[in-house]
């Protein structure tokens, strides 16, 4: 009997300890309005590569990345996405980096990866991308929505747009609520199993 308890125990710890490490996620938030339809969104479509910008301010204490959203032209393997994130306050360039377009899309945005970056919670960052094509032809069109959110600042080659870059910052952390949920998940499925095993034992 003991050691039956402890073999529950020990099953238990395990279990927990994997959903614990599961839970670890890229943990993504929206800086502009989810509700909006795709195909509502604008473009940015000009025919040399200029700078876009877009002032929103951070929710999470730590921040890894973002992901924006675009609109794509002929071969974006031939397309190069380079990038910089400034601290509004202090103009101060915090990271920046440059990807292929084709490798860097992942579920139909283009994450912008950098080094983690601490203290973030409540700052104001300015994200500024631009693209470059090795064709002259094929492109990204950077997406937007045509309302400005609370807090945000869009900006095309120096002049302010009446609206939102579709953008979400990215954070690796522990995600409580999926702990919960996959938690909840794993012990459904286990009385499940009990539940079979009593019935046809």
């Amino acid at each position: 009997m003991m050691k039956e308890k402890i073999k529950i125990i020990i099953e238990c710890i395990i279990v927990i300890g994997l959903v614990f490490l599961y839970a670890h996620i890229a943990k993504t938030n929206n800086v502009y309005d989810d509700t909006i339809d795709p195909s509502k969104y604008g473009s940015v479509v000009e025919k040399e590569s200029v700078w876009v910008s877009e002032e929103f301010k951070v929710s999470e204490e730590t921040l890894d990345g973002v992901r924006i959203k675009g609109a794509e032209s002929g071969d974006i393997s031939k397309v190069n996405i380079e990038y910089e994130l400034r601290e509004a306050a202090s103009n101060k360039v915090v990271a920046e980096g440059n990807v292929n377009a084709k490798k860097a899309i992942k579920s139909r945005f283009y994450e912008l990866p950098f080094t983690t970056i601490q203290n973030c919670k409540g700052k104001t960052y300015v994200l500024s991308v631009r693209q470059s094509s090795e064709d002259g032809e094929s492109a990204v069109h950077f997406s937007y929505e045509k309302k400005v959110e609370p807090g945000t600042k869009f900006i095309v080659n120096g002049n302010d747009i009446e609206g939102t870059m579709i953008i979400k910052t990215i954070t690796n952390r522990f995600d409580l609520e999926t702990f919960f949920v996959v938690t909840i998940f794993v012990l459904y499925i286990v009385a499940f199993l009990k539940l079979l095993y009593k019935l046809f034992k």
